[in-house]
């Protein structure tokens, strides 16, 4: 009898996010070890049960009502489980700890970032960074959320980050470094081509949630006062605001909506540079992928991007320090092609040897059927 592995994610292709990309590419490779694999996840149309490549596809409603979207998502976790399945959750914490509370479900969790910070700066609630976030005082609402997250990573058997950056806060959270280990993000990166492109659409790329703490507002300033064409991939809240800011300063700047992932690989073959100007990333698919298609890739020190990114070796890292500005670190990039050449070629190179989807799926599987 084959095991079997169900994955539970409050979001899942067509959305967009961290979480979404690992759950559909880890059941796949799931697959791939003849495995039975479902996944239990929300959806913004109707609730469905779908077999979508061999794997079961459990979609469940985003009702308004909290109440109901939560006990709808429980009741088919606690229905869909029993003692020999593996159960890995990369979102929906709050659902899989109540779940297992009822059922007493063993399961693991990836954190893929700070969901209650994220939280409070979508909903208008702080404006502080992740760090100052940490020792912030909370409002009673985020005080219980806060609570319940940190109390759904303590269940959970095992516990998997994507950086070092999100162990050590996982780490501050619940007081126990001994479960939580560090797998990096990873891709498979035969999908995409690092040969030099017959034709750049745009100078500079860019793709990401349109959210303020992504900078790509600094990053559109930038590409204006350096006269760069700047190519954005994504949606967001901020959409119509980045528009209009494009608008007023005339820059030459494509908005191109959420592209397919299928789509993702010609559209880094479309760029000269990417650029993650987030102050905030767990360890972002997007930079990794970046490096796989041969661009050079700028990411922001005293994120997870410095994980990905190491300046001056395989890409360039922008910072508070004297001479790093965004705008200062793209102008070195376009004076220095000899440079520029060097650390493209790392960056390939190293996307094999720490990002290779095989090697860090397999940790992530290890942990996940460790007794």
């Amino acid at each position: 009898m084959k095991g079997s592995v169900l994955l539970v994610s409050g979001i899942y292709p067509p959305d967009t996010g961290g979480p979404a990309t690992f759950t559909q590419d880890f059941s796949r490779w799931l697959l791939q070890k003849n495995l039975d694999v479902s996944i239990i996840t929300y959806t913004d149309e109707s609730s469905t049960t779908s077999i979508v490549d061999g794997v079961r596809i459990f979609q469940i409603h985003r009702d308004k009502n909290i109440v109901k979207r939560y006990f709808n998502f429980i009741s088919v976790l606690v229905k869909n489980y029993n003692s020999s399945t593996k159960v890995l959750a990369a979102g929906a914490f709050l659902e899989i700890m109540t779940a297992s509370m009822i059922r007493n479900i063993k399961y693991m969790i990836k954190i893929p970032g700070d969901i209650v910070w994220e939280r409070a700066r979508n909903s208008g609630i702080t404006d502080l960074d992740i760090n100052s976030f940490q020792n912030s005082e909370l409002n009673s609402k985020y005080k219980v959320f806060r609570r319940l997250f940190i109390f759904s990573i303590s269940r959970a058997k095992n516990v998997v980050v994507p950086s070092a950056f999100l162990q050590s806060m996982a780490v501050n959270w619940v007081g126990d470094s001994k479960r939580i280990e560090l797998v990096y993000n990873s891709i498979d990166h035969s999908r995409f081509s690092h040969t030099e492109s017959a034709k750049r659409n745009f100078d500079v790329v860019t793709a990401s949630r349109l959210v303020p703490w992504k900078g790509v507002d600094e990053l559109i300033q930038c590409c204006t006062e350096l006269n760069l064409s700047l190519g954005i991939a994504g949606v967001g809240p901020d959409e119509a605001r980045l528009k209009d800011l494009a608008l007023d300063l005339g820059s030459s700047v494509t908005f191109l909506g959420q592209i397919p992932k299928s789509e993702m690989p010609a559209f880094y073959s479309a760029g000269e540079y990417f650029v993650l100007n987030s102050s905030y990333e767990g360890l972002p698919h997007a930079l990794v992928e970046a490096k796989a298609s041969g661009l050079l890739c700028i990411g922001r020190a005293g994120t997870g991007s410095e994980e990905v990114v190491r300046n001056l070796v395989d890409g360039m890292l922008v910072s508070n320090e004297p001479g790093n500005s965004l705008k200062e670190t793209l102008e070195r990039a376009i004076s220095d092609p000899e440079l520029v050449a060097r650390l493209r070629l790392n960056a390939h190179e190293d996307v094999v040897d720490r990002f290779s989807q095989d090697i860090n799926f397999q940790k992530i599987y290890d942990v996940l059927i460790r007794r």
